[in-house]
């Protein structure tokens, strides 16, 4: 997460990916929408990094910025559980900051589930490119999905940790 690669979905990058994960860093969203790049701003307002018996988190979250199309904040986390289990979470809440946007409400709720899937896959094979893994019968990473409707809250388990 450190580099950015959860937002490595191939429409949408997070600018520069050299930006620190530091709370009151600026990043840009860009997205491309039908026929054209859309470039958000965001500040990172909250990071943390925990260690404990029981498991390791790290994460941050950041919040829209005035000429945003949405108002509204979004986390990334990983977990590590005591399971070994590792978790990437994504949890939004947002709303439409202008009447454009309202409009086109719909299509914006499709892009962020499609993120969010896309996200999970960029993880995922950053997850397994860097570790060796558990990999069951089937050839699949065990995880799994989450979906609340208006608090977006996906949970994707990537993979186990080796011991």
């Amino acid at each position: 997460m450190l580099a950015w690669k959860h937002f490595d979905v191939g429409w949408a990058e997070a600018l520069p990916t050299t930006t620190s994960i530091r709370e009151g860093e600026h990043i840009a969203i860009c997205a491309r929408v039908p026929g054209v790049w859309a470039l958000a701003a965001c500040r990172i307002i909250d990071v943390f990094d925990e260690d404990s018996p029981s498991s390791n988190r790290f994460g941050y979250s950041f919040g829209t910025l005035p000429g945003h199309p949405e108002q509204g904040e979004e986390r990334f986390e990983i977990l590590c559980g005591a399971d070994n289990i590792v978790t990437y979470r994504i949890t939004a809440f947002f709303r439409p900051n202008y009447l454009s946007a309202r409009l086109a409400w719909p299509y914006f709720r499709y892009r962020f589930n499609q993120f969010r899937r896309q996200s999970t896959d960029a993880m995922r094979c950053c997850v397994q490119s860097s570790t060796a893994l558990k990999i069951d019968s089937m050839g699949s990473l065990p995880w799994s999905h989450r979906f609340i409707t208006m608090q977006t809250d996906s949970h994707h388990r990537l993979s186990q940790r080796p011991k």
